[in-house]
Parts: C-alpha cells; structure tokens; sequence
C-alpha cells in the first residue's frame, strides 16, 4: 500500500503546511509515500501505480478517498473520509470523520545542544536580550501595530523582537519600523528550515501575538512544544488549545500587553508553571503520533492494510 498526498492548495496555505506535516509524519513511521504538490522531500508521484494506493487530498477540490483539512467542513467534497484538525468540525457521518491533533515536528520537541542554537542566531546575528518571537497573521494591521508599539515600551534599551517569515514583508514594514525606533530591534527572519527554526524557538525567551491567528495558531503550538513561554489575547479559542499554558490578555485591556510581557518575562514561578502546562497540552501534537493515529483511522476504515 502506497500514501499518495495530493496538495490541492498553495504549499504555504494551511492545508498545505497540513499536508506536508502529515506526509512527512506517515513516511517516518515506515510507510511509502508519494506526494503531488507539496513541496520538495518526497519521491515525485509516478503517473501509474504498481499497487494499491491511498489517496490523502490536502485541502478539498480533488477526489480521493481521504480529505485532509484544517477547515471547518460541511460535506465530504465527493471524499469518502474526512480527516480534519478543526475540532469544532460537526461529525458529518460518522464513524468515517476524525478529528486530528494539529502535527508538530518532534524537532520541537527536541532539547537542542548550543550547536544547533549557535548555527540559527548566527545566521540570524542575534545578539541581545530578552529575545522575542512573533509568528502570528502578518494581515491583522490592528495586531500587528500591538505588537510593534509593545515592543517599543518593552525593549527599551537592547532586546531582539524576530518575525518569523517577516522578510518579504521588510520593505513594506521598514518605514513603520524605523518611525518607532525599532531598527535595531525588529529582525527579519527568512524562511527556516524546521530544524533552523526549532532552534530559533528553543533559543528565546517568549512568544508573543497579538493578532488573529486564526482557529490555529500553528506557530504557538511549536512555541508551545519547544517549552517556551507564550503571551497572547484570550479568547474561547486559545483557552481551549493552549489549556492555561499561555499568558492571557484581555481583549478589553490592551493597554496591559507590556506589563503582560514583562511578567511572562521575569517571573520564574509563572514561567515554569507555563512551560510545564505547555508541555502537558502539547504532547498529543506530536506529529509521530499523528502520523500513527491517521494510519489507524485508515484501518479501521478497511482502507489501508499494513
């Protein structure tokens, strides 16, 4: 039996990235697997098959037995199953949908040597503290200029506010950057690989986001796997995934997002009491054991025979 994953979507979309954490989860376990539209790592999926085959559609608008979706579904889209990481997903004909966690690389999850946190901050040439992490929706303007004013009032004097992915958007940005006086303090961080980019997390001091993320917020869930401390706004949503592993901030009182983010920042206790939940929440995201619960649904669906 052969996994054929197809991206339907951009590999940068959600169902994408979905699609790329679930197929690079089933090949370390030992399956064979092929992949059509997601990005480079994979085999290139041959035009016929020798065997049998289990078609994974990341992201609907192709038929196949398995639709894979961060979405919130309301019919199968000609599927016959549906795999989905939207826990509010209604179960549309059960027992044949499953709710997924969301999967984090057990990269994440790794304790890193000062080699590996070496290579990224001197790619990256960071240097000052206290280091801070932003990997929400670049889109929210209101958010993002949260996080900017905040990061004003908290670094101060020397400190390091990275934004993961943020390169492209530098041009754009820099005029907004330089009138607050942040030149020497917002880094904008290139595409990384996994490995770079756990060890970027691993590295830090916190996670901060003031944005909408959406329904999740997958670079909190890493944050979350590498142990380290998050602050962001509270809503049903975050309660619900982050499981009190997060400084809350309510959305009525965005005035106190610096003092929130000093507190998160110096207060020992509360950093190991976040750190510890963060883990506990976190450990069903383990993409190994994603990767070993979608191959048992595919089982007892009678469709995938190992």
């Amino acid at each position: 039996m052969r996994w054929h994953f197809i991206g339907n979507d951009a590999v940068e979309s959600p169902d994408g990235q979905l699609g790329v954490q679930m197929a690079v989860a089933v090949a370390g376990l030992g399956q064979e697997v092929y992949v059509n539209g997601l990005g480079r790592g994979f085999k290139p999926a041959p035009r016929l098959f020798a065997g049998p085959r289990l078609t994974v559609g990341c992201g609907p608008g192709r038929r196949g037995q398995i639709l894979l979706t961060t979405r919130r579904v309301e019919n199968l889209h000609g599927f016959q199953y549906l795999v989905t990481t939207d826990p509010k997903t209604p179960l549309l004909s059960a027992p044949w949908t499953k709710y997924l966690p969301y999967p984090v690389d057990p990269l994440y999850f790794e304790t890193w040597d000062n080699g590996s946190v070496f290579d990224v901050t001197s790619q990256l040439h960071l240097e000052h503290r206290p280091r801070l992490i932003f990997g929400g929706n670049y889109q929210d303007g209101a958010g993002f200029s949260m996080l900017l004013t905040t990061a004003r009032q908290v670094i101060k004097h020397q400190g390091e506010l990275i934004l993961l992915n943020g390169l492209s958007l530098r041009s754009q940005l820099a005029p907004v950057v330089q009138h607050l006086g942040l030149v020497d303090v917002v880094i904008f961080a290139p595409p990384l690989s996994t490995a770079m980019e756990s060890a970027l997390f691993h590295s830090a001091d916190l996670y901060l986001d003031p944005t909408d993320s959406g329904p999740i917020p997958v670079s909190l869930l890493k944050a979350l796997a590498a142990g380290l401390p998050a602050v962001t706004w509270n809503t049903l949503e975050l309660q619900e995934i982050a499981g009190g592993a997060t400084l809350l901030v309510d959305s009525e009182r965005g005035e106190v997002w610096p003092d929130a983010i000093r507190e998160a920042l110096e207060n020992e206790r509360l950093r190991e009491r976040m750190i510890e939940r963060g883990l506990a929440v976190i450990e069903p995201h383990n993409s190994r054991k994603v990767g070993a619960l979608l191959i048992e649904c595919a089982e007892q669906w009678g469709i995938y025979h190992g």
